[in-house]
């Protein structure tokens, strides 16, 4: 049984063109909001989206290992 995996490649691909557009702004400052506003938060928020079924799965093994009996009594 194998496990699905979040693709990355799709992260990497848009931070690559986000890095560009930052690199090609007209100031320093418009482009760090450009690598900020358009790149690290929906990054962020892309990379936790994907990662929340993973998350549920650990939660719920880490669940299930905590209700197993250890000792008889």
């Amino acid at each position: 049984m194998s496990q699905a995996r979040p693709v990355y490649i799709v992260a990497i691909g848009w931070l690559f063109v986000i890095i560009m557009m930052a690199i090609t702004s007209t100031s320093f400052l418009s482009g760090g909001v450009t690598l900020f506003c358009y790149g690290i938060l929906p990054l962020g928020l892309f990379l936790w989206i994907v990662g929340t079924p993973q998350r549920r799965r650990r939660a719920a093994s880490r669940d299930t290992a905590d209700e197993e009996p250890h000792q008889r009594d």
